[in-house]
């Protein structure tokens, strides 16, 4: 599945961007996110609440560039909680919280994996991103571009993590990731816009929803396993 890597790490972006931010946790030289007052701090914590609380869909395009390679896609997201669905670039990507499925159709590939909330892969792993965001990433400032939106910089906890320059844009009331942006190590930037970002109420068949069923398929399709 050439590109799944970059294609995965680009969704994972994304979506931690609007994971569980844990604006109450600090270290040295960072922002006292809880309690200090500022309206910024409580426009990204009625944010990620709304978020925890609900079904998240939008639709997004990227642009990954090392400079010798530009990689643009496009695709959508559905997420509740530690489940995700995201479909673009021709990937399907399925994950309920204990397993994920990467789906390409063009050529009939599946790859199954576990999810491991012991050891998570915080670069093609989402769902690990969703529950640990809090522990991988801290608020190191914000400011605001313009009236219409508030801009924040992250910064990663853990010294692995090879993503810098990590910029997200909500919306001023609240209701919206606008953008993203952020570094993948020497020479790599990538870029996220997003549209037709939505809350709505959370599933009741998210099981099943956020799987996919690999029984489904015809015989032409491969199907690697490595639960």
């Amino acid at each position: 599945m050439s590109g799944v890597r970059h294609i995965i790490m680009a969704v994972s972006a994304v979506l931690l961007c609007i994971s569980s931010s844990g604006t109450g946790r600090t270290s040295s030289g960072l922002w006292p996110m809880s309690g200090s007052g500022a309206p910024e701090l409580e426009i990204l914590d009625s944010f990620v609440a709304s978020v925890n609380a609900s079904r998240v869909s939008f639709g997004y395009e990227y642009t990954i560039d090392d400079g010798r390679t530009e990689i643009r896609g496009s695709g959508f997201v559905e997420m509740q909680g530690d489940s995700y669905r995201a479909d673009g670039n021709g990937l399907e990507v399925f994950c309920n919280g204990k397993y994920r499925w990467t789906v390409d159709r063009e050529s009939r590939e599946v790859v199954i994996e576990s999810y491991d909330p012991e050891h998570p892969d915080y670069a093609v792993n989402p769902a690990a991103l969703l529950k640990y965001f809090g522990q991988a990433f801290e608020v190191r400032d914000f400011s605001r571009p313009d009236q219409s939106s508030v801009e924040y910089l992250l910064e990663p906890v853990s010294k692995d993590m090879d993503m810098t320059d990590f910029i997200i844009r909500i919306s001023a009331d609240g209701k919206s990731l606008v953008s993203a942006s952020f570094s993948t190590g020497p020479g790599t930037s990538a870029e996220f816009s997003v549209s037709s970002f939505s809350f709505s109420p959370k599933r009741e068949d998210a099981d099943s929803f956020f799987s996919f069923d690999v029984s489904d398929l015809d015989d032409s399709y491969i199907v690697t396993d490595l639960r």
